[in-house]
């Protein structure tokens, strides 16, 4: 599968349903992150080192739809490495791979990484970096970054998990993510506008430009090689919700 080539901050955004490597402006999530509170977990597995698979899972987060991206972001601010033993292994991976303890890891601190384990980093590792940072989309990957890049599906995909991230995500309580929903969590800068719509596009919204609950399950579950069942599981968790 080709790399997209990376996208400059623009008026003429555009941004596919499948793929997108724009950045996003530092988003305001509401509420402290509990992912970000990595210290006192009451039984820590052993260290796993970052390997190609962590590589891989990054590359799928970096090409998928751009309100999957944001959404699993969010989900990544509310869960807490109590919740997930593989959650703990990758923040464990991560301070491993952040020998200077900058809080941040970058290409060049993940190809070193790679190398020691004997892998040679793949030739997108930079773009792949900076479409994981949404914040600045310079290529420094915090740690609330880095979990949702590396969140598995069955994670991310569990309808209470799926139900606090739409509620963020629907500013105003009304049912639907909107444009205007995005630009107010996205913080003010002259492509805040431009950067909502582009979100909303690439989640193929109604014709109003509205994403339902159930709409955004589908856009959260990856399509894999069968879209038929993709869409049945999306189904399942729009009204498994209680």
């Amino acid at each position: 599968m080709p790399h997209p080539a990376p996208d400059r901050r623009s008026a003429a955004l555009e941004v596919t349903s499948e793929s997108s490597a724009f950045e996003l402006p530092k988003l305001r999530l509401r509420g402290a992150s509990r992912t970000a509170a990595a210290d006192g977990s009451p039984s820590e597995p052993p260290a796993a080192a970052l390997d190609e698979e962590l590589i891989r899972k990054m590359r799928r987060f970096a090409h998928a739809p751009a309100l999957r991206r944001l959404a699993v972001l969010i989900e990544a601010s509310l869960v807490g490495q109590q919740d997930n033993a593989s959650i703990r292994r990758h923040i464990l991976a991560f301070r491993l791979a952040d020998r200077a303890g900058l809080g941040v890891l970058t290409a060049a601190d993940l190809a070193e990484a790679l190398r020691e384990r004997g892998v040679e980093p793949p030739t997108d590792l930079e773009l792949i970096c900076r479409c994981v940072d949404m914040g600045k989309g310079q290529g420094a990957i915090n740690l609330i970054e880095f979990v949702a890049a590396t969140m598995e599906p069955r994670l991310y995909c569990e309808p209470r998990l799926c139900r606090a991230a739409f509620r963020v995500l629907d500013a105003d309580g009304d049912g639907a993510i909107t444009v205007a929903d995005l630009e107010a969590l996205l913080a003010d800068s002259p492509q805040r506008a431009e950067t909502a719509r582009a979100i909303i596009r690439s989640a193929r919204p109604d014709a109003d430009g509205r994403i339902d609950f159930k709409r955004f399950c589908e856009v959260l579950v990856p399509k894999l090689s069968n879209p038929g069942l993709a869409t049945a599981v999306a189904a399942y968790m729009a009204e498994s919700f209680v």
